[in-house]
Formats: C-alpha cells, structure tokens, sequence
C-alpha cells in the first residue's frame, strides 16, 4: 500500500544532519509535511522501500549538496531516482540546495540546468540568516505544491507504444520469424494504411509517449494526455482535488525482469490507464511482455486501444480476434459489459480525447482508493462526483464502486 503522501523528501547527508534538522524544523513549522529522519525507520530491505516510498509520494525533492553529499552513493540514487520521475511526471520538482564549500565545478552535469538555492556562506548559527535561507526554500517549495486546501490526484498512465527504433525493427519485417502470423495479419493491416509501410517510424520517438497516433501527426500521447488532464483541471472549483498525469510506459516494458515486475504489481494494486497502440502490438517483444503483465485481467486498469484505421474498419480486421484472443478478459469488459473504462479500436485523436475526459476521473478515484485517509477519500470522491457524476453518465456504471 502506499504510503501517507508527503509535500517534501530530504536527501542528503548524514554529515550535515545538524544543518538539515534545523531548515527542516523550520519547515514542518511552516505545515510541510516533510520526510526526513532516516533513524526512524530499520535497515535493509525496509530502510530501501521506505526510501522508494518517500520519493515516490512526495511532491518536491529537497536535495542538499556538500562535498559529503556529493561523494554519497545513497544522496547520488536519489536524486536520480528523482530525475527519472521527473521525465515521466512533469510534476515532481527537484530543488537542489547548495551547502558550505560546494565548488560549482563540483555540481553533476545532471543538476546544473536545476534551478538551485545558494546557501553557501550561510552562518546557520545565525538565527536571522537562518530564517532568512529557511524562508527563501519554503517559499520555493509552496510554489510548487497545489494551493492550500487542494489534494493532488496521480493518475498513473502506461502508453504502451514502440520507440523509433523498434517501429523501424517492425517496418522492416525484420522481427518476424518465418513463418510468423501476425506478419500476415500486419500486412493486411498495412494495406489500408493513409502512408506507406516505410513511413511507420515517423509517428514515434525516443520514449514512449512520444507516440504520435495518425493522423494527429503533430501531437504526442504525451501531449494529449496532458492537455485533457489540464482541461479537466480547469473546469474543478478551487477547493476540488486536481489530477496529475504520471507515466510509467518504460518501468513497464523494462529490460529489468526484477523491475518491470514490481511495476506490474505496484500499478495493479493502485489501477492505471492502459493506452495500447494496435501496430506495437505486432512487436513479438512488446506483445509478449503485454501478455505476462496480466493487465487485461485486473479490474483496476482502464484500457484502451487506438487503432491506425479508422474503427469500422477495424471490426472487419483479423487483428480484431487476435486482440479480443490476446485480451479477452477486457475485451469482454467492453463487449458485454459496456464497461466504460475499456474501449477498442479507437481511430482518432478527438475520439481518444472524449474517452480520457470519461474515464480520467474514475481513474482518479480508484487512485484515491489507495489513500489511507478516509477522510480525505470521502471529501474527493464527494468532489469529483458532483462535478462528473450528472455530466459524463458516470454515476451509473460505478455506482457501489467508491
């Protein structure tokens, strides 16, 4: 379960537990909520989930940096591990602090675009000079936290999309064996195809959710997804929780198998939205760590796939049994169910949109489900329900669910 959310994770060292305990007093008094003390928690296996934990569901990093901090390996995996949440969730902040005799040479190549703090020169024996730098973080920190008041909601999303490398693996044929079967049903797909086959690679890029699905030729998944999280967030009353999107495509497909599997657990236990693109599933790779994830059986995941042909087109195609053969369980969820939170064979960028402004706050609600406060649980399914409940139909298909 994961754990109590927290608007800041400390990183440093214990060489400067001193200078550290006194800004962080400063912030608790300020109502941060703040994850720090490292003595409070056991060694091993626990002391590395509670590290994993406190990255995970806290807002904005706080990392100070020493010539002690610098040489740390610890203080080194956590700001990356920081890093690489902040490539997925544009959200999570990094801000780096700099502390007695830190050379700017010294500051990781990494770092150095961060917008940092210069504390150096500081005399934090100085109640005044140390009110002083104390308010310059706060104040640096309350900027990137949501209003006072309002909960923020992770939406966890996985676009499961190749790269520009593996599209041009699939254009060449070369990842198909002889004889293949989907290479068949691939060609008949490619036939009705706006472009040519060669053409597949243009529409994606270096990560996942660079994936840009024809024929909105311009703009990513990223991009999309982002923009109906934002409109969603703008049409919610001041005090209403707002969502942030958070991307886990890479953990998913990972080439760690010790990785990709605590992903799949992690994101089945707290749901996620699947966003699957029917030419990537003919990725023997891809289609083979889909299928051992196991998502189309977990009732948490809001799936749906988007197609490169238009759907009623589509529904004609051999690819529509492999799918339904592959994913029968969500397949299922859709056909007989009319569950709203699967749809296949979407073929357009505006029909994608409409589908995430549907599913987007019940995606919500099932993250909030995770949260341990019941309190806090009730007041923003209350919230989100007034605001969705009448408008997209919803009250229907989750009514018992919240």
């Amino acid at each position: 379960m994961p754990g109590i959310k927290t608007d800041v994770f400390i990183s440093y060292s214990s060489t400067d537990r001193e200078i550290v305990a006194r800004i962080v007093a400063r912030l608790t008094a300020a109502n941060l909520q703040v994850w720090f003390d490292r003595a409070a928690i056991g060694g091993g296996g626990a002391f590395i989930s509670e590290i994993e934990e406190g990255l995970q569901t806290s807002q904005v990093t706080v990392l100070f940096l020493s010539p002690a901090a610098l040489q740390s390996s610890w203080v080194e995996n956590e700001w990356n591990a920081r890093l690489i949440q902040m490539s997925k969730d544009r959200t999570k902040k990094l801000i780096p602090v700099l502390l007695h005799d830190v050379k700017d040479g010294d500051i990781p190549l990494m770092l150095q675009r961060l917008s940092y703090l210069d504390f150096r020169g500081t005399d934090f024996d100085d109640p005044l000079e140390l009110e002083s730098v104390t308010n310059d973080l706060i104040a640096n920190v309350k900027g990137e936290l949501p209003p006072a008041g309002v909960e923020a909601i992770g939406v966890p999303f996985v676009v499961f999309a190749m790269t520009n490398d593996e599209a041009t693996q699939l254009a060449t044929k070369t990842v198909f064996g002889q004889p293949h079967t989907d290479k068949t049903a691939f060609e008949s797909i490619v036939a009705k195809l706006d472009y040519q086959v060669e053409d597949i690679p243009r529409f994606y890029g270096a990560t996942r959710e660079d994936w840009q699905p024809p024929p909105a030729k311009s703009e990513t998944v990223r991009c999309t997804i982002e923009d109906m999280v934002s409109r969603i967030n703008g049409q919610l009353p001041a005090s209403a929780p707002i969502l942030r999107p958070q991307f886990f495509s890479e953990d998913f497909l990972s080439d760690d198998i010790n990785w990709r599997l605590h992903t799949w657990k992690r994101l089945r236990n707290m749901g996620c939205v699947l966003v699957i693109d029917v030419l990537s599933m003919f990725h023997p790779k891809l289609q083979t760590l889909l299928l051992q994830s196991g998502f189309s059986t977990a009732e948490t995941v809001s799936i749906v796939v988007l197609s490169p042909i238009q759907s009623e087109q589509l529904k004609i195609e051999p690819i529509i049994l492999d799918i339904k053969n592959m994913l029968q369980i969500a397949f299922d969820r859709w056909e007989n169910d009319l569950d709203m939170l699967c749809e296949f064979g979407i073929g357009n960028a505006r029909a994608f949109r409409r589908w995430l402004y549907s599913v987007l706050p019940e995606a919500a609600r099932r993250a909030v489900g995770e949260k341990p406060n019941p309190d806090a649980k009730r007041r923003i399914s209350e919230q989100l329900q007034a605001q969705y409940g009448k408008a997209t139909g919803m009250e229907r298909a989750i009514r018992g669910k919240i």
